[in-house]
């Protein structure tokens, strides 16, 4: 019975996370009562953090990983079908990865900022609002 709780509670982590991802839910920011929201599935359902975030950080990567996979698809449908070449096609997918490359060092480059300067990082993306209250200087509501 211990073994089916642990098994559900493990998909329940996995479809909150999966919820939370989809939505563009960032699980390293703050939410609003100050916990992120891999700190409170760890707390709510007593597991590790780190185990949270693995599941997490999975899921993500799987998520990208079928993004590129559907992408390719699109693209070599419009190679079949004439509309662009597959050269065209590789220029393409090369782009796609140089802009996914630069956002990631863009967003390395911000929370090494952020930490360099003493600054949490909730507050770079929404004034730590949730993305909620962009009407201040910093996201706060006026």
């Amino acid at each position: 019975m211990q073994k089916k709780s642990k098994i559900a509670l493990g998909a329940s982590v996995a479809t909150i996370s999966a919820v939370a991802i989809l939505f563009g839910s960032n699980l390293a920011l703050a939410d609003s009562s100050g916990g992120t929201l891999t700190d409170r599935i760890a707390a709510k359902f007593n597991l590790k953090k780190a185990d949270v975030q693995a599941v997490v950080d999975s899921y993500r990567t799987d998520k990208q990983a079928e993004r590129q996979a559907e992408g390719s698809t699109r693209l070599q449908s419009l190679v079949d079908k004439g509309t662009i070449t597959a050269d065209q096609k590789t220029k393409i997918e090369a782009k796609q990865k140089e802009f996914q490359t630069s956002r990631e060092t863009e967003r390395t480059a911000l929370e090494k900022w952020a930490a360099d300067n003493g600054i949490d990082a909730k507050y770079l993306m929404g004034g730590g609002m949730g993305g909620r209250g962009h009407g201040g200087p910093m996201g706060e509501d006026n």
